[in-house]
């Protein structure tokens, strides 16, 4: 149960994120292309905030967005922190 509830969490974020390809600038050929994964409105749930959790610590890169009017949104912001990056 808890396997399929975490598949859902991060199926959720995922497809509630905005995955966006970036051209990468620098030592890379002008074809390769980074992805970032774009994660809005961590902290309205428990359940968000644990998928996040495990996402960012894939060490993929993201870019997060945090509804502090959410109850949740405290244990969003202690994951942050622990992953600054």
């Amino acid at each position: 149960m808890r396997l399929i509830r975490t598949v859902t969490c991060v199926s959720w974020l995922l497809s509630a994120s905005l995955v966006t390809l970036v051209s990468a600038q620098t030592a890379k050929p002008p074809t390769a292309v980074s992805l970032i994964i774009r994660a809005d409105d961590i902290g309205m749930s428990h359940s968000v905030n644990m998928a996040m959790q495990k996402l960012v610590s894939t060490g993929m890169p993201v870019s997060v967005s945090v509804l502090f009017v959410c109850p949740w949104y405290q244990e969003a912001v202690e994951i942050l922190k622990q992953h600054p990056n």
